[in-house]
């Protein structure tokens, strides 16, 4: 009777042969480098998509392994922060035990950070998918993710209108690919004297470079929840 063999699974983590010199010990530099602040941004997914072209040819696991992530995530032509979390995570995968685990450290600590600020919606007059297009926006700037296109439709014409708003997480939920936060929002009219309301021309003004905090995985395909209420004429 024959006796299958089970098939050997390559390492993804880097040995330490690996990152003695060469494109092994170039990945770790990179991996250290874009976690060190616990997120990413859209300009170092950018940089490990450009260091992973240039290295397409070696034969280390680690770089197929990630090469793929990063195809999966611009196949869409965006990158979402569901998609940049993928891909932290991804890199913590490829990185050596010790170093790992300081990495998930600082993704862990940049998310309690972030729990207690402040979200807003923005519009995005200039995305070219949708006309639509509404960002959830931190108070520090970081875009996190989009409102969803069956929301965006009814909430563009508000925000654009002039509508002032708040917006609060009331709760996390728990997602197949990670928790997924409850967002309400409240809209006010444009003259409405309601204190802590924000203005189309009052949110935070958005951050492109590489910040500190980086946690909710949100997707404009469906995984954030958002709740509104339209609070046109209250005071």
């Amino acid at each position: 009777m024959a006796v299958s063999q089970g098939l050997k699974v390559a390492r993804l983590s880097l040995s330490k042969r690996q990152t003695d010199a060469g494109p092994g010990a170039e990945l770790l530099a990179l991996c250290q480098t874009v976690t060190e602040d616990g997120s990413l941004s859209e300009a170092e997914v950018g940089q490990i998509r450009e260091w992973l072209a240039d290295n397409r040819a070696s034969d280390l696991p680690a770089i197929g392994f990630l090469t793929s992530v990063v195809e999966t995530i611009l196949r869409d032509g965006k990158v979402t922060k569901v998609e940049r979390d993928e891909l932290y995570r991804a890199l913590e995968k490829v990185l050596p035990v010790g170093i790992r685990e300081a990495a998930v450290t600082r993704r862990r600590l940049s998310a309690a950070e972030e729990r207690e600020q402040s979200k807003t919606l923005v519009r995005d007059k200039d995305n070219g998918f949708s006309r639509n297009a509404i960002e959830i926006r931190l108070e520090n700037g970081m875009q996190i993710g989009f409102v969803p296109e069956e929301y965006a439709v009814e909430l563009a014409l508000l925000l654009d209108g002039g509508a002032l708003q708040k917006a609060t997480t009331t709760k996390i939920l728990e997602g197949r690919r990670g928790p997924i936060p409850v967002v309400d929002v409240d809209l006010y009219g444009a003259d409405s004297q309601v204190s802590g309301l924000f203005g189309q021309s009052q949110v935070p003004r958005k951050r492109t470079a590489r910040g500190r905090f980086g946690f909710w995985r949100l997707v404009g395909s469906g995984l954030l929840v958002i709740a509104v209420i339209w609070l046109l004429g209250r005071a």
